[in-house]
């Protein structure tokens, strides 16, 4: 059985903390502190709310309070799984935007791999921005890459024809490589 841990580093003192991946509810509950001053570990403040090192896999992990996008980069390529099993509402399809623009626009990533693992439904603003998205990327001389879309969901996209317009891979690790052969190709040029 592998155990992730994941470094946080104190803002107040500035010491490396440990902290076991499933005890990360109690920092965004503002109920964990750093052993060296005491003092409380913070989300944070910014778009994408806080950032901490994952050692076991050398990943970093972007995530607030209530996020809708848990998201992890490993060589430049972001990977954003849904924390939600439904994206019904509007403000919900409205934070989609927003942390999907931040991914582009803050941290600059330019290849995003957005994993649908356990995602049982979502309304067709999330197709509006999925489409929107696509383009901002491929404007800025990225690609993106759907993974892990559930059955009912695969038949939305082929129903409404939006298959052709996205790089669609059963497995997360199938998109990863897909996008990373794409970001190198690049390079090579």
């Amino acid at each position: 059985m592998v155990v992730r841990m994941i470094m946080l580093t104190c803002t107040t003192c500035g010491s490396k903390v440990k902290c076991h991946e499933k005890a990360l509810h109690h920092v965004l509950d503002g109920k964990a502190h750093c052993p060296r001053c005491h003092s409380t570990l913070h989300a944070g403040d910014g778009t994408m709310g806080w950032e901490t090192d994952d050692a076991a896999h050398g990943q970093t992990v972007y995530m607030s309070a209530g996020s809708l996008l848990r998201i992890k980069s490993t060589r430049g390529i972001a990977v954003a799984s849904f924390t939600t099993s439904e994206l019904r509402e509007a403000d919900e399809v409205r934070e989609l935007e927003r942390h999907l623009t931040s991914l582009l626009d803050e941290h600059g990533f330019r290849f995003i791999v957005l994993n649908f693992d356990g995602v049982a439904f979502m309304s067709s603003g999330v197709l509006t921005v999925l489409v929107q998205f696509r383009l901002r990327v491929r404007e800025a001389g990225g690609e993106m890459a759907l993974s892990d879309i559930p059955h009912d969901i695969r038949n939305v996209f082929k129903i409404t024809h939006m298959q052709d317009l996205f790089l669609i891979h059963r497995g997360e690790d199938q998109a990863f490589k897909a996008l990373s052969k794409i970001m190198q190709a690049g390079q090579a040029h």
